[in-house]
């Protein structure tokens, strides 16, 4: 039953033409020089689990198709969930709140999402992929419905939490679906599964206004449709998702050595360096002062223990290291997780200020605003959308040079979000639709092309590793804009409203009293001023928060450095984008086709 190592082994694929052989012969030589003694999986994947030989249809198969469909409604709820809820957190807060750790709603998910990337890509490496990526969404669905039936906030933060955990699977497709499909057309893969979520990652906050109007729904409705959507996913991914199984992948070795092999100390110092730094981040300015010992001791013990884990995996020897040290030696995933990350940061710069900015600036029309709000979603779908043909046709070039360009449209159109004045609203929306393009297509080409360049058998942990850097990033990036807006409204608010209330004969010590009540939409009814003042304020208060929010987006220049550099250390994939197909399913259907001849195909894999 066994086939000699040279005929199974899924790493090393003869095309001289394109370079792929020697591409994936260093990844080998570099995994047994890291781990000497260690017998490589590569040479233990059964012929079956193998991409070689597909039979007529297999693309086109039933299940095939079924497991597609799943991927975009799992994709799709991860987009409803991310949108729709945290459109109407006010109203939620009003209906079963009010609480003071509402903000946890979002932390609690972030959290959770950061670290199980890694872990989930790890494992579904190992052990195979089919009940990690249903089960994650039945976690999912239990997480939704707990939000659903919620009586108060604290119900809806566990709720959140434990959605977190299922999350990570939903915005993993291009994981599973990556290792199916030829190199090449990775990138189309993944801009088709955006285009199905495009609707939403649009219109969401839209959707989600338009059920809290209607008199029979209500903001529970944000979550009934995402029990609809993933339970749909679930049941498509159970009929039509069936990878290669732990059998296929290793012929010489049982569950119970592998369990043996695990990097349980590494996972363990991941998971409890990862999430206590995020709280740190998270905690600090918001729940509590930056100077408490929550956030202090939160983010020392949680960097110390990520030294520690880099340590360990740089110095033990580990069959399987749950953070591989080579992966941040290896230049052209590194270059690609830099980019991604600040175009996280980036997203979240937009998506954060941009409503404010709206709100501040342009208009109080909630219905418009919520338009307008909907250039930045829409605009890094479609580049997410486009960007896939970058990757698969020829006349695109280098992608190297897309990524380089992407980075600089990204770092200067979003950069020039500083110049906004009320007076200045289309520029506003051109910026926010260009700026956020480049971000699109500098994610999906990081999703497609940062695995490429690691052994096909740890593409889960490659995209998982990207996935937690960039989740982290996005982090610290809402959490540094946050403190920086505050920080820059506590000094324009009062200088821009000081000056008024004093030529009105205000004393000084009711002057912070009034800019309290301006920054939280309270100085319609603050008592004691005149009409004539509170006009005056009104109208100075858009050009304050416009410097406020100018200070914002030149920080984020700082960030874009870091893309930039990133972009040049690219390498050029094109040797890469070939027709090879890393792990293929079974049970399609396509098997029994009558072009599919099991004896010829395995005569071939002797004769290669």
């Amino acid at each position: 039953m066994a086939a000699a190592p040279e005929n199974t082994n899924a790493e090393i694929r003869q095309d001289e033409s394109t370079g792929q052989a020697n591409f994936d012969k260093n990844s080998v030589k570099m995994y047994e020089h890291a781990h000497p003694g260690h017998e490589d999986d590569a040479s233990s994947i059964r012929s079956e689990a193998l991409g070689d030989n597909l039979p007529p249809g297999y693309f086109t198969s039933f299940r095939f198709i079924c497991a597609v469909a799943g991927f975009c409604l799992s994709a799709i709820s991860a987009y409803i969930f991310l949108l729709m809820p945290t459109n109407v957190l006010t109203y939620i807060n009003a209906d079963i709140g009010p609480s003071n750790y509402l903000s946890w709603v979002n932390i609690a998910r972030t959290l959770a999402l950061s670290f199980t990337y890694t872990i989930l890509g790890r494992l579904s490496d190992l052990f195979g992929r089919r009940w990690f990526f249903i089960g994650g969404n039945a976690v999912a669905l239990i997480g939704i419905i707990v939000c659903a039936v919620a009586q108060n906030i604290d119900t809806l933060i566990v709720g959140s939490a434990i959605y977190g955990l299922g999350e990570t699977v939903q915005l993993s497709f291009n994981v599973a679906l990556g290792e199916l499909v030829p190199n090449k057309y990775r990138g189309m893969v993944n801009s088709f599964i955006f285009l199905t979520n495009a609707p939403f990652a649009t219109f969401g906050p839209i959707m989600a206004r338009k059920m809290m109007s209607h008199p029979g729904m209500g903001w529970r409705w944000t979550y009934y449709i995402n029990i609809i959507t993933v339970a749909l996913a679930i049941v498509l991914l159970f009929f039509g998702y069936h990878p290669p199984t732990f059998e296929l992948l290793h012929e010489r070795k049982t569950k119970r050595q592998l369990m043996k092999q695990l990097d349980y100390v590494g996972i363990f110092l991941w998971i409890a360096g990862l999430t206590l730094a995020l709280m740190g981040v998270s905690w600090g300015g918001v729940i509590y002062p930056w100077k408490s010992a929550a956030v202090i001791s939160s983010l020392v013990i949680g960097c110390v223990l990520l030294i520690i884990l880099f340590v360990y995996e740089t110095y033990v020897d580990l069959a399987y290291p749950a953070i591989p040290v080579q992966f941040f030696r290896n230049r052209g995933f590194m270059s690609l997780v830099i980019c991604a990350t600040v175009a996280s940061m980036f997203y979240y710069s937009a998506v954060l200020l941009w409503p404010q900015q709206i709100q501040a600036l342009f208009t109080k029309d909630i219905t418009y605003a919520g338009w307008l709000s909907c250039t930045v979603g829409g605009a890094v779908a479609l580049g997410q959308i486009l960007a896939g043909a970058l990757i698969k046709y020829k006349w695109a070039g280098n992608d190297r040079y897309w990524i380089i360009f992407s980075a600089c449209g990204m770092v200067g159109f979003v950069g020039a979000l500083a110049a906004l004045t009320p007076e200045k609203k289309g520029l506003g929306i051109a910026l926010t639709l260009l700026g956020p393009f480049f971000v699109g297509v500098i994610e999906l080409l990081a999703l497609t092309l940062a695995p490429l360049y690691c052994k096909p058998s740890d593409i889960g942990l490659a995209a998982g590793l990207l996935a937690s850097i960039r989740s982290a990033g996005g982090s610290i990036a809402v959490t540094v804009y946050s403190t920086i807006l505050n920080n820059r409204l506590g000094t324009t608010l009062p200088a821009a409203i000081a000056p008024l209330a004093q030529a009105e004969g205000v004393a000084a010590d009711k002057i912070p009293a009034i800019v309290a009540a301006a920054k939280t939409g309270k100085l319609a009814t603050f008592p004691g001023i005149s009409d004539a003042l509170k006009a005056a304020i009104t109208a100075a208060m858009p050009m304050a928060y416009s410097k406020a929010f100018q200070t914002v987006y030149l920080a984020s220049l700082g960030f874009g450095g870091l893309a930039l550099a990133g972009a040049l250390l690219a390498k050029d994939s094109r040797k890469y984008l070939t027709d090879t197909v890393q792990r293929r399913m079974h049970n399609t259907g396509a098997e029994g086709h009558p072009g599919h001849n099991p004896a010829q195909s395995k005569a071939a894999e002797a004769g290669a």
